[in-house]
Order: structure tokens, then sequence, then C-alpha cells
């Protein structure tokens, strides 16, 4: 129910919106320039140069790798904790399932605060904001995955300590915004394709996360322990700092 009310209250925003924008353009151009733009679209994405084209794969592959973590621990966190760390009152794994969600929330509201701060007052070059950004997005799950791994599932505080490495995995997730989703208009540029590449980098993030799930359900069952999918997460967002550092240049695609 809560998600109608919120889906129906963004249709409505953006038909307001979008009410006003065509208020504001001349009708006779509007035709010309949905028409312009699709065509200006497809032939930007076929002349791109090589640094673009290695852009957006790096895009593509930094989303999959945010789908994939968000994915994995959305889907196997209750699972995690009620058959690993010995959680057995729903109230309880409930609740310790979405604090870590709740944390990201509300951190996401203070680092896009933090990352226009270094930009405006600090005079940050934009480029280098997002991959301090992308430092913490990608190193800082890394860490709480890595965490996770090592739960002492066995000890009496394994429940606090499952909650804190989840805080962690999930809390650094909210410096995508600034980093990663933020960088996705900064290099569309003026052209007005930032939807479409986010789109093509959420699609692909969607794909890499459902197939990566099924693929981490394997992995419990062949071992036994979530140690494996916990490891090979972390690894792959250090992979994706790698990536980051050294295909992101932060120019404009082209």
């Amino acid at each position: 129910s809560i998600g109608m009310v919120w889906s129906a209250a963004a249709l409505i925003f953006l038909f307001v919106t979008k009410a006003g924008m065509q208020k504001r353009l001349p009708k006779e151009n509007a035709k010309a320039n949905r028409g312009s733009r699709i065509q200006n679209t497809w032939k930007q994405l076929t002349s791109m140069s090589r640094g673009s084209i290695l852009q957006i794969l790096g895009l593509l592959w930094s989303h999959s790798v945010i789908g994939f973590g968000y994915f994995v621990l959305l889907s196997w966190v209750p699972t995690f904790l009620s058959s690993q760390v010995g959680m057995s009152s729903p109230r309880m794994l409930g609740l310790l399932s979405a604090v870590p969600f709740l944390t990201t929330a509300v951190l996401a509201c203070f680092v896009g605060n933090i990352a226009d701060y270094l930009i405006v007052k600090r005079k940050w070059a934009v480029s280098a904001t997002r991959r301090l950004m992308m430092v913490f997005s990608t190193l800082g799950p890394a860490l709480g995955l890595a965490m996770l791994a090592m739960t002492p599932t066995q000890a009496t505080f394994a429940p606090l300590y499952a909650l804190i490495a989840l805080t962690v995995s999930m809390g650094f997730q909210a410096f995508n915004y600034p980093g990663f989703h933020a960088y996705v208009q900064d290099v569309a540029g003026p052209s007005g394709n930032a939807g479409l590449l986010l789109s093509v980098t959420n699609t692909g993030g969607v794909i890499f996360g459902a197939v990566g799930n099924l693929l981490m359900g394997v992995m419990v069952e062949k071992t036994g322990t979530f140690a494996s999918v916990f490891w090979s997460s972390s690894a792959l967002y250090v992979l994706s700092f790698f990536v980051w550092c050294t295909i992101m240049t932060g120019e404009e695609l082209k």
C-alpha cells in the first residue's frame, strides 16, 4: 500500500512537471525536438570515442556490482541471521534486517551535502569529488562484507557483530548517490542523455544482481555457509574500485 501511494505521488509530480515544461516550449517545436533528440542520441552512441565507450562499460560494471551487492544482502540477510547467527525471534530478525537499509537512507542525506560542500565551498574538482565518494562506496561495502565472512557464528556477540558488519556494508552504499549517480549526470553533459545512460546501466545492474543471486544460492547450498558468498561479493567491490580509478576520467561522453 505504501508503494502504491508513493507511485501515485510520483506520477502526479511527473505530470505536473511535464505540463509546466510544455507550457514553456512552443508546441510546433515539441515534435521536432523529440524527433531530433532521438536521432542525435543514436548518432552519438554510434560515433563515441574509445574513451567514452570505456567509461560507459565502467559505469555498467559499477552499477552491476552495486545491484549485485544490494540483491545479495536484501535476499540473504534474513536467512544468514537465522541459520548462521542463531536469530530465532521474527521481531528481532526483522529489526536487524531493516537497520542497515535504514542507515543507508539516513546517511544519503548527509553525504550528498558533503559532496556539494567539497565542490562549492572547498573548490574541489567535480571528478575528484566523485572519485572520493566512489572510494567510500566501493571499499566500504567490501570491508563490511569481509567482516560478514568472518562472523564468529558461535560467539554470544555474533548478532551484534553481524549487525555492525551489515550496517557498514549498507551504510557506505549511500555514497553511491553523490558518487555514481551524480557522475552519470556529469559525464552525460548537456546532451540530455543522462536518463538513457542510467537506464542502461541500471538494466545491467538488475540482470547481474538477479543472476548473481541465483549463483550465490548455489554456493550456499554446496558449502553450507555464507562465507564464500560474502568473500566473493567483497572481491567484486574491490575490483569495482580499481575499475573506477582506472577508467572513469570524468570527461564528458563524446
